[in-house]
């Protein structure tokens, strides 16, 4: 660059207003902060606990309502959601809620709710 593209460029005082049209959003600073991923490592379940995991999963039935906790991969952090069990599925080790799959493996822990707990 040289020194006449430095002038044009300084010489613009509206130029940089334009990289800022969210400026006067109120909150959005803090959304964006809000936004941004925690990653965490997958944590490994004490065989105790990776035992208790497969009693609860064995007593679930397709169409009850759970509270699951599980390691997303794609996001490398833990998520919770209240949502009904669609599919339970012991030869692939997963269960399907919404639309997605969750691998057992995953799973770190899960609650099948009554309906005065939802």
């Amino acid at each position: 660059m040289n020194k006449d593209d430095e002038n044009v460029l300084s010489d613009d005082p509206g130029r940089a207003c334009q990289f800022s049209p969210f400026a006067a959003l109120t909150g959005y600073e803090q959304l964006v902060e809000d936004l941004k991923i925690q990653r965490t490592e997958k944590r490994i379940l004490s065989e105790e606990a990776a035992e208790a995991l497969s009693e609860r999963l064995s007593g679930l039935c397709e169409g009850d309502t759970v509270r699951l906790k599980y390691y997303d991969e794609s996001e490398q952090r833990y998520k919770t959601t209240l949502s009904e069990l669609r599919e339970l599925d012991f030869v692939f080790r997963r269960l399907k809620i919404g639309k997605k799959y969750i691998p057992f493996d995953a799973i770190e822990a899960i609650k099948a709710l009554r309906t005065d707990e939802k």
